[in-house]
């Protein structure tokens, strides 16, 4: 995939970790959200930021995991 600037509207949301039922488990509190302005750069895809991945903690395996 090539490199280009993408236009975005930012909207803020509040955002939360869910149960596979979809009942909200962890409060992340508000999250910026990009949504392309142009139809040619939307996707299904989803790009989790760094303002969600900063307020995790993961352990794994009884050890706290840092995410770079």
């Amino acid at each position: 995939m090539g490199e280009h600037e993408v236009e975005c509207e930012v909207f803020k949301v509040e955002g939360y970790v869910t149960s596979e039922a979809g009942e909200p488990v962890i409060k992340l509190g508000e999250i910026p959200v990009l949504i392309p302005t142009s139809p040619d750069n939307l996707s299904y895809e989803v790009v989790v930021g760094r303002a969600i991945l900063n307020r995790l903690t993961l352990k794994l395996n009884g050890k706290i995991v840092e995410i770079l």
